[in-house]
């Protein structure tokens, strides 16, 4: 038995939205925190060591990996103590600390919720979509911190009339719906770097990673920090019909890299500006753009080189034309993509990139694609 706060479910009413969510109470209350029964009976069966990689290398690589998580997960399971709610998430105490958990079935061991869990692709939240402020933006414009970071640029009284201001406003998500995709990249790489620290990233930005529903449903806030970053790139710098016709330019492949357009595409190297003059967080960004991909004969070639810079740097942004993107599934979901920035996140088994896209999962194949660049990108806070 274990002495705890109270666990209670309070629905939350915002602008018309009501919202599920678990809430701590004062009072202490004994709660069963015994871990579930997990069958640990091992067949051992006989091993062909011809079946085995004898890649040195590689083989370091995948005990580091192992070794890595197993140890984490133990100094986890050490501190936290927590209540199921649903899709494999825990709600309970870490050192004294409301926080949520994942539990892996197979080992038994609590991991820190991970903005690229599998569990997320189902509501499309693998990493940040910015079609969401284009999409949704009738719900965006309502959410309190959103409008209050719009009127720090463009207060509604600014406007003739209050009509004026939210077709301006709508417009202006729009815009960063259709150039969204450097800034996601930068979003995802400061929500990875607080994994594990959610206490950390709410006293720092005001704000929580995310939410949970009482069926354990994660709704990461990606939009909130994707909204300060725009802004503080591009807010009052230029009208939004220069913003909007850059916009047209930049997205057409022939006029990618015209010079005479006022792009807001952005990629992350004034990702340690932006928190740095922001939140006073000191941090390098240290971002290296390499060569297009001439050099390499096929697919394999540039995949192979692809995986070897993702093993030696924290993150690898893929940018090019050309591609297509399948799910996990092997289905081709989008063809011939054009210009775009995408994270990639890992390497299937036959050593594909693994990118996040709009918010989803997808196989990146890159067919070749003679005009892609790639970055580096490493961040130390």
């Amino acid at each position: 038995m274990f002495s705890a706060k109270a666990i209670k479910v309070n629905k939350v009413e915002t602008d018309g939205y009501e919202f599920e969510t678990p809430t701590f109470d004062s009072k202490k209350v004994e709660v069963d925190f015994s871990a579930p029964e997990i069958d640990r009976d091992v067949e051992y069966v006989e091993l062909n060591p011809k079946a085995f990689t004898t890649d040195t290398n590689e083989i370091k690589e995948s005990l580091d990996s192992v070794t890595s998580e197993i140890k984490s997960g133990i100094e986890l399971n050490a501190t936290f103590h927590g209540l199921p709610l649903g899709n494999g998430v825990y709600v309970g105490y870490e050192d004294n600390v409301p926080a949520y958990k994942r539990l892996d079935p197979e080992t038994g061991l609590y991991h820190n919720i991970s903005i690229f869990d599998e569990e997320n692709c189902n509501n499309g939240q693998y990493g940040a979509d910015q079609g969401v402020f284009e999409n949704d933006f009738d719900r965006l414009i309502r959410d309190p911190i959103i409008w209050n970071e719009m009127q720090k640029y463009y207060p509604v009284d600014s406007f003739s009339s209050r009509d004026e201001a939210m077709e301006f406003y709508e417009r202006y998500f729009t815009l960063i719906t259709h150039v969204g995709c450097g800034y996601a990249v930068g979003v995802n790489t400061i929500f990875k770097e607080y994994e594990g620290r959610e206490k950390e990233f709410e006293e720092t930005f005001g704000y929580p990673m995310y939410r949970v529903g009482v069926k354990g449903n994660v709704d990461f806030n990606y939009e909130y920090l994707f909204l300060e970053y725009y802004n503080y790139c591009w807010a009052g710098k230029y009208s939004l019909e220069e913003m909007e016709r850059g916009m047209e330019i930049t997205n057409n492949i022939q006029d990618f890299f015209r010079t005479d357009a006022i792009s807001t595409a952005a990629d992350i190297s004034n990702l340690d500006d932006f928190l740095r003059d922001e939140y006073n967080i000191n941090c390098t960004a240290e971002m290296d753009w390499h060569n297009r991909f001439t050099i390499y004969s096929n697919d394999d070639s540039i995949n192979n080189f692809l995986r070897e810079e993702y093993s030696n740097n924290d993150y690898i942004t893929y940018s090019g034309a050309n591609y297509d993107l399948y799910t996990m599934d092997g289905e081709l979901y989008y063809e011939h993509g054009g210009p775009h920035y995408m994270l990639i996140t890992g390497f299937t088994d036959d050593g594909r990139p693994i990118v996040t896209s709009w918010g989803q999962e997808f196989i990146l194949d890159v067919k070749g694609d003679k005009n892609g660049t790639y970055r580096t990108s490493k961040i130390n806070f």
